[in-house]
């Protein structure tokens, strides 16, 4: 049986847990708080190189400061 990366994110995605790609080359297996299930895990470890073409991007931006800027409080 073949693996289906779309699929797999569905049903991760109904079962509760968020499958995110952070930066190019790493990805996040979460469940907003609650444990998960070790089995995601190791589908997810096995096929990361499919599913990074098909996850979303993280939506959290980094925000990266400047030494030289001045302080907003200043």
């Amino acid at each position: 049986m073949k693996f289906d990366p779309r699929y797999f994110i569905a049903l991760a995605n109904r079962a509760g847990v968020d499958l995110t790609r952070i930066e190019k080359t790493k990805m996040r297996v979460s469940s907003h708080g609650k444990p998960v299930s070790e089995l995601w895990w190791i589908v997810a470890k096995k096929h990361k190189r499919q599913l990074l073409k098909h996850l979303p991007d993280d939506e959290i931006k980094r925000l990266q400061c400047d030494l030289f800027d001045s302080a907003p409080w200043q």
